[in-house]
C-alpha cells in the first residue's frame, strides 16, 4: 500500500471525527511518511510499519485521549491488557478540555466583552455605510433632476434648485456632471469599505474561535 491509499484509508475511516481532529491527525502521519522516504525508506515499508489503517482508526475513535504514530524506528505495539490503551492526538485532547471549563470562561468573557464594548460601535459603523449609500443615492438623483431640467426647463416645477444653474444650460450640465461623478465616487468607495468591514468581521470571528480554544 503506498503513501496515498495508506492515508486516503485513514481518512475515510475517520469519518466520524471532526475535520479540525481528522486534519491534525492526517497532518501528523503525513509528516510521518516525509520522515520515512527522507530516511530512504520506501512509501510500501512506512506504511507496513504504521499498521493497518482500520486499527489505527479504531484506536483514535475508541480512546478520547492523545495518541501518537510511532517513530520512524518503531512498530505499532497492539496493546496488552495491562498498558494504558492509545490515545488522541494533542488537538483532540484540547477539543476535550474545550468541553469542559476552559472554553466555557473565555467564550462568555468574550461575547460579555463583544456585546458591552462592541456591538454598539460595530452596529454604528454599518449605520455610517448605509448612509453613505443613501449620500450616494441623494447625489445621483440630484444629478439626474438637474440635467433634466436643465434640458426641458419644466419637466420638475416643484423641485427646490438654484435657478441660475437651470437657466444657463452649460453651467446646469456641468453640475449634473459633478454630482454624477461624486456619486460615483461615493458608491465606489462605499462599497470598498463595505468589503473591508465584512473582512474585518470575519478576521474577528476567526480570531474569536482561536483565542477561545487556545491554553
Amino acid at each position: 500500500m503506498n503513501k496515498n491509499e495508506y492515508l486516503s484509508k485513514l481518512d475515510a475511516l475517520l469519518t466520524v471525527l471532526t475535520y479540525d481532529e481528522r486534519k491534525d491527525i492526517m497532518y501528523d502521519y503525513e509528516e510521518h511518511f516525509k520522515a520515512g522516504l527522507a530516511d530512504g525508506k520506501t512509501e510500501e515499508d512506512i506504511a507496513n510499519e504504521l499498521g493497518d489503517p482500520q486499527t489505527l482508526a479504531a484506536q483514535y475513535i475508541t480512546y478520547p485521549t492523545p495518541y501518537n504514530p510511532p517513530k520512524e524506528d518503531e512498530k505499532p505495539e497492539e496493546p496488552s491488557p495491562t498498558e494504558e490503551p492509545p490515545r488522541y492526538n494533542r488537538y483532540q485532547q484540547r477539543s476535550y478540555e474545550w468541553d469542559d471549563n476552559v472554553s466555557v470562561g473565555k467564550t462568555v468573557a468574550l461575547v460579555s466583552l463583544t456585546i458591552i464594548f462592541g456591538l454598539g460601535i460595530y452596529i454604528g459603523i454599518w449605520g455610517v455605510i448605509i448612509g453613505f449609500y443613501g449620500v450616494g443615492i441623494g447625489t445621483s438623483v440630484a444629478a439626474l433632476v438637474i440635467f433634466l431640467e436643465t434640458l426641458t426647463g419644466q419637466l420638475f416645477p416643484y423641485v427646490s434648485h438654484p435657478f441660475q444653474v437651470t437657466m444657463f444650460q452649460p453651467l446646469g450640465i456641468l453640475t449634473s456632471i459633478f454630482l454624477g461623478s461624486l456619486s460615483g465616487l461615493v458608491f465606489i468607495g462605499t462599497v470598498k469599505l463595505t468589503k473591508l468591514y465584512v473582512r474585518l468581521t470575519k478576521n474577528y470571528i476567526d480570531w474569536s474561535k482561536r483565542f477561545i480554544r487556545r491554553h
